[in-house]
C-alpha cells in the first residue's frame, strides 16, 4: 500500500476562476458557466468511475 497522498489539479492559464470572474465585471456569459461546468462534471464523474475518494 502506497502511504503517499497526491493532489492533481488542471492548470488553468488565466490564473484563478475568481480571476476571469473579475475580469468579467462580476458575472459571467452562461456560455463560459455552462463550458466550466461540462468540464468540472466531466471531471467528478471521471472520479466516481475510478472510485476516487474527493
Amino acid at each position: 500500500v502506497d502511504d503517499s497522498f497526491y493532489i492533481y489539479i488542471q492548470y488553468f492559464p488565466r490564473g484563478s476562476i475568481i480571476k476571469v470572474i473579475q475580469e468579467w465585471g462580476g458575472a459571467l456569459p452562461e456560455q463560459v458557466v455552462r463550458s466550466f461546468t461540462r468540464h468540472i462534471l466531466s471531471g467528478l464523474a471521471y472520479l466516481h468511475r475510478e472510485n476516487v475518494v474527493h
